[in-house]
């Protein structure tokens, strides 16, 4: 990972939205965001006043979505609901094997409703109904139920 640009983790959801991602991403010049039915993220290229109005462009009223970074504080087109602290994790090389009654499998479109009532537990409405084609996700089942998960949302080159 230190071989990585650090800049892609200072915008790491326009920087996906522009490579890997491309194919889910709504734009307007120098904005983007997923379709409010995968993600609730959106980027600009750019800080500037043209740059959000051209966010603005692609919300519906009322649609909330999460930017990363710092600076947004005073913009008279949004409502600044909170801000959230939050870790970058990396899968480690090796990966430590869970209980042997626990079933690890890989998740598809077909669990989609389960995934998005598991993170409804914890964090209502951040994980969508098409969240998982972001990419790769596997769950951790016990006694045919759904208990953990992980995968990736966020694909960055390199």
């Amino acid at each position: 990972m230190n071989d990585l640009p650090a800049n892609l983790f200072e915008n790491p959801v326009w920087n996906t939205l522009q490579t890997r991602h491309r194919h889910l991403a709504l734009s307007v010049g120098d904005a983007c965001r997923y379709p409010a039915d995968i993600a609730p993220f959106a980027a600009v290229a750019v800080r500037s006043s043209a740059a959000l109005q051209q966010l603005q462009s692609l919300l519906a009223l009322g649609d909330p979505v999460w930017i990363i970074g710092g600076g947004y504080q005073d913009l008279p087109q949004f409502f600044l609901e909170g801000t959230l602290e939050t870790l970058q994790m990396v899968l480690p090389e090796e990966i430590i094997p869970p209980d042997p009654t626990i079933e690890m499998v890989r998740l598809s479109d077909a669990n989609a409703p389960e995934m998005v009532a598991l993170t409804n537990l914890a964090f209502p409405g951040f994980f969508r109904k098409r969240t998982h084609e972001m990419g790769t996700y596997y769950g951790m089942r016990s006694d045919g139920q759904l208990i953990a998960m992980g995968g990736e949302r966020l694909a960055l080159d390199g």
